[in-house]
């Protein structure tokens, strides 16, 4: 183990930083983090409503969909966090490959769209805590002060010791992969309502392209967020023991693990819906839970009410993880202001508790200004999938660029010839996507509503432009390393 840690640190040099973290991650916790951080659960009872009252049970095909386009994404990251295994993850891929200034706008989106969807899932973690321990109708501000609380419990799984992260993340995943499994396999195989030829039902008024569009197109941009986070094992690699062989199977591990039993609990739970033209209408709050009511009883409702808060608890854990290493990287580098104070680390267990504050804090303003509302909820998951979608577009861009250069890197995990062909794929799927997610597709809503996503977006993008223009200037103009090249050591945060 020591001679293993001695090589990965010796390759962190090699690349002009010194390690200063401890590697305490090994194969299976970097899986549970992507696991976590893209969750069985988030991925599924965070959009299943709003997909089937746009599109029916047709938009079941559109989850296909979505899964072989990120999965070429996942593809394409994996080749590239092989090559470049550093702490930061999308940061530290696009940099590398097409230079700081890249770098640093991946990183920004990066880190806000970490903190938006750790946000997101921390609101709705007490959204559905409060019901399931019996608090019925709770006030908007009872469910932004437990959203806190929640924050603050996910900053201490994450600041006590990289052991409690370990033990939280692995029990999360057993627990997330028994009870949702066995939830898909009863709803399947006993409590059938619908044949199979429901999927190809809308059940919608709209046909022809304006449903095409409008519905189906709108329920693929929502399930974007269905396959997200995947990356987060990248974000801690210089934690994971063999980072370039395990951040690359921990990632193609998790889309494959997640892709394949998501796709099978959502055909299981279309075709158990009692009456799915009423899930449609919005009049049922919540389609899943009514099923699980209406099969087992009232009784099933309130503990899967308390997994569904887990399953949003354990993905704004490992999303507050994956965005503090992103800023500790960032303050690494001096790439922002006040660097050394984003580098900190706790005195015995080396982590980045300074970081992983400064996103908790984040999240709890954004909490106190009353995000909440069901539109607002709404507008905040696309904003988180854009983001997410724009951040592995600078990865996926940089490695195209690097190809039609000819200086592509590849490391232990590589597609050989076949690279070129899947970032092409991957390009313009992260594309559609993109165009997809902004486009305003309710024109009875106010603009800032119908255009909410796409306003949010440039708003966050001319924050950027200010931010990197006050940015330290001696790291963000430096010319990008190549793979031969051996830069000077850049040293890391300070003992605390």
């Amino acid at each position: 183990m020591a001679t293993s840690i001695e090589s990965d640190d010796a390759h962190v040099k090699s690349l002009g930083v010194k390690p200063e973290l401890r590697r305490e991650f090994g194969f299976f916790h970097a899986f549970a983090l992507s696991f976590a951080d893209t969750s069985l659960i988030v991925a599924f009872y965070g959009v299943f409503a709003i997909a089937l009252g746009a599109a029916g049970p047709t938009f079941f095909w559109g989850l296909l969909v979505v899964l072989v386009g990120q999965l070429m994404v996942s593809l394409i990251l994996s080749e590239v966090a092989s090559a470049w295994p550093l702490e930061g993850g999308v940061y530290q891929w696009t940099k590398r490959q097409t230079g700081p200034t890249a770098g640093w706008f991946a990183a920004w989106t990066y880190w806000w769209t970490m903190v938006f969807a750790g946000t997101t899932c921390a609101y709705a973690a007490s959204s559905f805590l409060l019901p399931g321990i019996g608090i019925e109708g709770a006030s908007k501000v009872t469910t932004i002060l437990v959203a806190i609380v929640i924050v603050l419990l996910g900053l201490a799984i994450n600041s006590i010791a990289q052991s409690i992260l370990k033990i939280f993340i692995s029990v999360f995943l057993f627990a997330e992969l028994t009870t949702t499994l066995g939830l898909a396999i009863a709803f399947f195989f006993f409590f059938r309502v619908h044949g199979f030829d429901t999927l190809t039902q809308s059940f919608s008024s709209d046909s022809g392209f304006n449903w095409l569009w409008l519905s189906w197109f709108g329920a693929v941009a929502f399930m974007g967020w269905v396959f997200l986070g995947f990356d987060a094992a990248g974000a801690i690699a210089e934690e994971v023991h063999d980072p370039a062989r395990n951040v690359p199977r921990a990632i193609m591990g998790t889309m494959l693990t997640i892709g394949a039993i998501t796709v099978f609990v959502t055909l299981a739970s279309i075709l158990a819906i009692p009456d799915i033209k009423a899930a449609m209408t919005g009049n049922i709050a919540d389609p899943v839970i009514q099923t699980v009511t209406y099969h087992f009883g009232s009784g099933f409702e309130k503990p899967v009410l308390i997994l569904i808060a887990m399953g949003f608890i354990g993905s704004m854990v490992a999303l507050h993880t994956a965005g503090s290493r992103t800023l500790y990287a960032m303050g690494r580098d001096r790439a922002i202001p006040g660097g050394a104070f984003f580098t900190r680390l706790s005195a015995v267990r080396k982590l980045p508790v300074v970081a992983l504050a400064s996103i908790a804090a984040v999240s709890i303003v954004i909490l106190l200004v009353n995000i909440g509302a069901s539109q607002v909820f709404t507008t905040l998951l696309s904003v988180a999938v854009v983001g997410f979608f724009i951040s592995y577009g600078f990865v996926i861009a940089s490695q195209l660029i690097l190809q039609f250069q000819g200086r592509h890197v590849a490391g232990p995990f590589t597609l050989g010839r076949l690279s070129f062909v899947v970032t092409a794929i991957a390009t313009v799927w992260t594309v559609f996507e993109l165009v997809n997610v902004w486009w305003p597709r309710s024109p009875d809503l106010p603009w800032y509503q119908n255009y909410g996503v796409l306003v949010v977006t440039v708003i966050l993008g001319a924050l950027g432009v200010i931010a990197f223009v006050l940015a330290p200037r001696h790291e963000i103009s430096s010319a990008p390393p190549s793979a031969r090249q051996e830069p000077a050591t850049v040293t890391g945060g300070s003992a605390d």
